[in-house]
C-alpha cells in the first residue's frame, strides 16, 4: 500500500518539480548545474539542489494534511500508517538526521490523532492495535531510510576509493613505462658506442639497435597514456621518423593515413606489432630497388570500423622459391614477424604486382579497437 501510495506521490511531484525548476531558471535564482536537470530530457534525473528545495517542505505538508485528515477520520480507521509517507520522502534528504526528525515529529502527531479523532464503535483494542502499528510502520521505514542512506554514503567511499586506486594505477603503469622507455634508451647508447668501436658489426648491430628502438618508441608512447594502448597511426609516425633520424643513409619513407578516427592497439600487442611493422620497413628498406636502382618505400593506413590495414610497398621482386604459407624464401626478419603475428586479429600477405612487393599487415579485435567517438587523442 505504501509503495503504491509513493509511486503516486512521485507522479504527483515530478512534472511540478519540473515546472519549479524551469521558473527558478527564467528568474535566474538557481546554479548552473541544476539547468540541465532541468531540460526536459529523457531519463530526467533531479539534482540534489530541486530536491532539497522540494522535498522538505513537502514532507512538512504532507504531515499537516495527513494530520487534519486523522483528526476528521474516526477511530477505527488505519490512517495513521499514512505517516510514513513523508518518512519516505526523506531519502532524498542528505542528512540521516533528517529521517530521524521527521519520525521523531509524527510520533507525537500519530498518538495525538487518537484522541482528536472522531470516537465511533471501535473497541479500544483495536484502536491500541492499529496506532501501535502505524508507530510501528513510522519507525520502520525511518529505520530502512537510513540504512539506505548508510548504504549509498559506504557505496560513495567505495567508489572515491575505486577512482584513487586506478588513478594511483594508472600512475603506477605510466612510470613503469616511462622507466622501461629510460632503461631501453641507455640500452641503446650502449649498442651505438659498440657499433662506432667496431664497424665490422655495423650490420648486425645496425638490426639490434632498430628492433630496441621500436620497443623503446612503443614504451614511449604508452607512458603518455593510462590505458597503456597505442594509436596506430602514432605509432607509425614514430617508427617513420625514428627510422628517417637514425639511419638517413636508409631510403626516406612516406606514410599515408586513410583514417577518418584513431585505431587503438592493445596494450599486450603494441610491442609484437610495432616490431612487426619495423620488420617490414626495413626488409623494403634492404630489399626495394626500382629500375634506377633507388628504393622506393611507402608505408599505408586504412581500415574502416572493424579492421586496419597497413601497407609496406616497395619496387622490387619476390625470389622464385618464395612462399609465405610454406615459409620458404624467407630471410630472418619474415621469420621474426611469423614468431611475433598475433593468432587471434592478425594476417599478414605479401604479393607481387607490377614490379613492386606489397606486403599487408590485416589487424582486426582483439588486437585492435576502435574509438566510436570521435575525439582527440
Amino acid at each position: 500500500m505504501i509503495q503504491i501510495m509513493s509511486a503516486g506521490l512521485l507522479r504527483w511531484v515530478r512534472p511540478r518539480c519540473r515546472a519549479v525548476a524551469f521558473r527558478l531558471a527564467a528568474t535566474g535564482d538557481m546554479p548552473d548545474t541544476c539547468l540541465t536537470a532541468a531540460a526536459p530530457t529523457p531519463g530526467l534525473m533531479l539534482q540534489p539542489f530541486l530536491l532539497r528545495q522540494i522535498t522538505l517542505p513537502l514532507c512538512v505538508a504532507l504531515t499537516v494534511a495527513i494530520f487534519i485528515f486523522d483528526t476528521y477520520t474516526p477511530l477505527g480507521i488505519a490512517d495513521g500508517m499514512l505517516y510514513a509517507i513523508p518518512v519516505l520522502l526523506t531519502l532524498w534528504l542528505s542528512p540521516g538526521r533528517s529521517t530521524l526528525l521527521v519520525a521523531a515529529g509524527v510520533t507525537p502527531l500519530v498518538i495525538l490523532g487518537g484522541y482528536l479523532s472522531p470516537h465511533a464503535n471501535a473497541a479500544i483494542s483495536i484502536v491500541v492495535a492499529n496506532r501501535m502499528m502505524a508507530l510501528l510502520i513510522v519507525w520502520g521505514v525511518a529505520l530502512l531510510v537510513l540504512r539506505r542512506k548508510e548504504a549509498e554514503i559506504e557505496l560513495q567511499r567505495s567508489a572515491a576509493i575505486l577512482v584513487d586506486l586506478h588513478a594511483q594505477r594508472d600512475t603506477l603503469i605510466r612510470e613503469v613505462h616511462h622507466r622501461i622507455n629510460n632503461n631501453l634508451q641507455g640500452v641503446l647508447g650502449l649498442l651505438w658506442q659498440q657499433r662506432l668501436a667496431h664497424p665490422e658489426l655495423g650490420t648486425i648491430l645496425d638490426q639490434a639497435i632498430a628492433q630496441l628502438h621500436t620497443v623503446a618508441t612503443v614504451f614511449g608512447l604508452q607512458s603518455e597514456r593510462a590505458s597503456a594502448e597505442v594509436v596506430l597511426c602514432e605509432m607509425l609516425q614514430a617508427l617513420i621518423r625514428s627510422s628517417n633520424e637514425t639511419s638517413p643513409e636508409r631510403t626516406p619513407l612516406s606514410l599515408e593515413l586513410a583514417i577518418d578516427k584513431p585505431i587503438r592497439v592493445s596494450s599486450d600487442e603494441a610491442v609484437p606489432i610495432g616490431l612487426i611493422v619495423n620488420e617490414l620497413i626495413m626488409n623494403a628498406q634492404n630489399h626495394g630497388t626500382g629500375e634506377t636502382g633507388a628504393s622506393c618505400v611507402s608505408v599505408r593506413l586504412h581500415g574502416d570500423c572493424k579492421s586496419a590495414q597497413i601497407s609496406v610497398r616497395n619496387a622490387g621482386a619476390l625470389p622464385p622459391d618464395f612462399s609465405l604459407a610454406e615459409r620458404c624464401g624467407l630471410g630472418a626478419g619474415l621469420h621474426l614477424v611469423l614468431a611475433l603475428l598475433p593468432r587471434d586479429g592478425g594476417l599478414l600477405t605479401i604479393g607481387q604486382d607490377s614490379g613492386e612487393i606489397t606486403a599487408r599487415l590485416s589487424l582486426s579485435p582483439p588486437v585492435i579497437r576502435r574509438d566510436m567517438a570521435n575525439t582527440a587523442t
